[in-house]
């Protein structure tokens, strides 16, 4: 709970605003940040796009990146969070998408591959981690925490 609050506060000296669409952490990095009192004053809210076809009509993500790179891919975070950020016009975005033990029987991909996305005005990073985690609580939470180190790492860059 210290991450959030201070990226909160860091969010709040700054008049910065911050949204997030989630796929692997289904809702659970929008709870730690609802989590701190006051969010309401810099946080704009979360999509949840599961499925495929949510983050295609919902969310908007190019239906070409998902064709090429793969659902879990470095391509897809980045346009999950660039096009959460411009729907909200956040100040910054986060995004989620990989691989919860037990897996996913129609993946090549290892299980614990993840890939979080960051976009803002200026520009959009992405992280690839392979995390070593056996039920998908450990894995939705390590995956949390590791997006909120990337988040806070970029807003103070």
């Amino acid at each position: 709970m210290v991450l959030e609050k201070e990226i909160g506060d860091i969010l709040l000296e700054n008049n910065w605003t911050l949204s997030i669409a989630e796929s692997c952490t289904g809702g659970y990095l929008s709870h730690r940040i609802t989590n701190i009192p006051g969010c309401s004053e810099y946080f704009i809210g979360s999509y949840i796009a599961y499925d495929e076809k949510m983050k295609i009509i919902n969310l908007g993500v190019n239906e070409e990146l998902l064709s090429k790179f793969g659902i879990y891919s470095k391509e897809v975070a980045l346009d999950m969070a660039e096009k959460i950020r411009n729907k909200t016009n956040a100040s910054f975005s986060l995004s989620t998408t990989g691989i919860a033990p037990p897996g996913d029987i129609n993946s090549i991909e290892k299980v614990g591959l993840v890939y979080i996305g960051f976009s803002s005005k200026k520009s959009n990073k992405s992280i690839k981690l392979q995390l070593n985690c056996k039920s998908r609580e450990d894995f939705k939470e390590m995956t949390a925490e590791k997006a909120l180190e990337f988040l806070k790492k970029n807003l103070l860059d």
